[in-house]
């Protein structure tokens, strides 16, 4: 089965981008939706929009490309077709990705930056104001709120060819059987009881430490698929030999030099390349990444991510892995400056 892939956008204007994604999408032996080249199913009884909004739903992929056009009006009025078949998408598409005109951010950011200024106009938008609001809601989304500019026909084919590889390499890697997935979280249910089991004539200070370590570990037990905690795992190859690096650092960089590594932000097409050139204080300056030990992800943002752990010691990993990893031991390492009472 192929999977279908909507695009999504205001038609006239942007023609040339659709033919552009539409191109990408067929050399990839994918099945591309799309109303003007009469791939969207009209006999259904349903109005034009409505069999838009129905098919959207029943693609696997989205490609929701804004340009300097709001577009046509749909059944709800202030809102444009486009905009509405987004909203039918985000709860129902497993993948969407968002290209937005580069003039169109520019526009934006000179519009924010002088809200109070009634004198500004964008001549070549037909509706500048809900086409920003339009790009505000999308980025605001939970998830699948990634943007990514373009501004050539190029550009397009180029970010979706990166994009479609790094989703199929997450499908690859996503693997691991459920089987080790349970047989893990038992393993972490075993430790966190052990923590938990009380001794007698415990100093204070010492029962600190044990609630400290039994609510990080718990941390990690409740997610053991989490990104984070298989940056733990790919660092010290086990959570319980991560977790005293984790109490003791006071911030990321800190936490993977204590155990010995050094960290790089890289971008993602160098993570994927066969090597990946690293500072020359480092042992070697290409290392050879271990298929292993190369994890992609997902962030909250919907934004395709990675990291590395290399035979040098130095890890590499994106920015935004660096700012979704940064968060998450923030998170974790909380449980250091919280006092618990009769470990609660």
């Amino acid at each position: 089965m192929k999977p279908q892939v909507f695009i999504s956008s205001s038609v006239k204007d942007l023609r040339h981008i659709r033919d552009a994604a539409r191109k990408v999408v067929v050399d990839l032996g994918y099945e591309p939706i799309m109303s003007d080249y009469g791939e969207v199913g009209y006999m259904g009884g349903d109005s034009a929009v409505e069999a838009c909004y129905r098919d959207v739903q029943q693609c696997q992929i989205m490609i929701l490309i804004i340009g300097q056009r709001y577009g046509g009006q749909s059944e709800r009025v202030g809102t444009s077709v486009t905009e509405r078949e987004w909203e039918k998408a985000i709860d129902s598409v497993p993948h969407i990705l968002t290209l937005v005109d580069q003039d169109v951010l520019k526009y934006k950011e000179v519009y924010e930056d002088n809200k109070m200024q009634n004198s500004i106009r964008f001549s070549s938008m037909d509706n500048p104001m809900a086409t920003f609001a339009f790009i505000n809601k999308v980025m605001s989304s939970k998830y699948k709120n990634g943007i990514i500019p373009f501004s050539s026909t190029i550009d397009v084919q180029e970010s979706l060819k990166k994009q479609f590889a790094a989703l199929f390499y997450f499908a690859l890697t996503d693997k691991t059987p459920k089987i080790k997935d349970d047989i893990q979280n038992i393993l972490y249910e075993i430790k966190s009881i052990k923590a938990e089991y009380p001794r007698p004539k415990t100093k204070d200070k010492e029962r600190k430490e044990v609630d400290v370590y039994r609510h990080i570990l718990r941390g990690l037990m409740d997610r053991p698929q989490d990104e984070f905690t298989q940056l733990l795992k790919g660092l010290c190859y086990d959570v319980d030999n991560a977790i005293p690096y984790l109490i003791s650092a006071s911030n990321l960089d800190e936490m993977i030099r204590q155990m010995g590594y050094e960290v790089y932000i890289k971008p993602m097409d160098q993570i994927y390349g066969p090597g990946i050139s690293v500072s020359a204080n480092t042992k070697n300056l290409t290392a050879f990444i271990p298929r292993d030990k190369l994890f992609p992800f997902t962030n909250p943002r919907g934004l395709y991510e990675a990291f590395a752990v290399y035979e040098d010691k130095t890890v590499a990993m994106t920015k935004g892995a660096y700012e979704y990893f940064t968060r998450q031991f923030e998170i974790l390492h909380g449980y250091t400056r919280v006092g618990f009472v009769d470990g609660k």
